[in-house]
């Protein structure tokens, strides 16, 4: 057997019948045929990672970590794309709500208006000569039959308004998925009822009414002191949530005058100013929600044109994700 060395590192072991064993660094060779040089580290890295339970597998979040950061963009980027498609359709339909509650608020104004002017002899007559020929007349809303019952497009409008809200409670438990949003929806559900219910018992109707404006009512209370915004829109998100409280929680007073039939023309002027602070707060939430879309866009494009990695070689795609992270 004889023993050669090749340099610092490469070491050649001859032994009988021609076979030489050559060690270079961390590999060994037979004959020429390299192999790997089995780590003496192996077991002992095996037996700490049974000990602390850790697969030899990375887990998604390592695959997470270790992706190319091109596709981490992308992912991120189809969320953001997901979520902002959910609040806008939710924005839209809380809008759509908010214009058929103020169409209902001017019909109620209008019918108080029509009803001041009807003397009271004729208020006290019993006979339908008197209504017909002497008391003022608004439009017939009547627009067809379901069966027995007769619908009106006041209940239309009603019921339009309430399915409004409930898709916009059920696009608001997709955005997010609390249990605290589902109030809204629930709201919803019991506007439905009541609008189904109007032209059956008018009793049954207002407590209907006044059960969903009360949760109506804790919606806004939570959005309100649950919402934690920062930069430039923080003023109108802070007025976009205290006017929807506003208007909610003056609903829930009318809700309990209308309890005691008490209908009025300042009780009228002032649901139509409820559901005017509605509308403001519907047109916030939306204007908001569009001006937030653009300027991620805008953030999104710039950040690709001007990538730091892209002009110097030392900075990574990590420090670039953490540079836009923190803006």
């Amino acid at each position: 057997m004889t023993a050669s060395t090749k340099g610092s590192e490469d070491t050649t072991i001859t032994i009988a019948n021609g076979i030489e064993i050559t060690m270079a660094g961390n590999s060994i060779s037979v004959n020429g045929k390299a192999s790997p040089m089995p780590s003496p580290f192996k077991d002992e890295e095996n037996s700490v990672r049974s000990s602390l339970d850790i697969d030899s597998e990375p887990n998604k979040t390592d695959a997470w970590e270790e992706s190319p950061p091109e596709n981490k963009r992308e992912e991120k980027e189809k969320m953001n794309t997901r979520l902002w498609r959910l609040t806008i359709s939710s924005n839209v339909f809380f809008l759509i709500g908010s214009v058929f509650y103020f169409w209902i608020s001017v019909l109620d104004l209008r019918w108080e208006l029509v009803n001041e002017g009807i003397p009271p002899w004729v208020m006290e007559a019993d006979d339908v000569y008197t209504w017909y020929y002497y008391a003022p007349q608004v439009e017939d809303d009547f627009v067809f039959n379901v069966g027995t019952t007769w619908v009106s497009k006041y209940q239309m409008l009603f019921f339009v308004a309430a399915f409004s809200f409930v898709i916009t409670g059920a696009l608001a438990m997709a955005r997010v998925g609390g249990c605290l949003d589902s109030i809204m929806l629930v709201a919803g559900i019991f506007g439905l009822a009541s609008a189904m219910t109007l032209h059956h018992d008018e009793r049954i109707t207002l407590i209907l009414s006044s059960i969903s404006v009360h949760l109506f009512c804790l919606e806004a209370i939570t959005v309100f002191f649950r919402r934690r915004v920062s930069g430039s829109l923080k003023f109108w998100f802070w007025l976009s949530d205290g006017v929807f409280l506003l208007a909610t929680t003056l609903g829930v007073a009318l809700s309990y005058v209308y309890a005691f039939n008490k209908f009025n023309i300042p009780l009228a002027r002032l649901s139509l100013f409820t559901s005017t602070l509605w509308l403001v707060s519907s047109v916030i939430f939306i204007g908001t929600a569009i001006h937030m879309r653009r300027h991620d866009e805008s953030f999104e494009e710039s950040q690709k044109l001007e990538c730091p990695c892209k002009k110097q070689n030392t900075a990574s795609h990590e420090e670039v994700e953490d540079e836009e992270f923190e803006l």
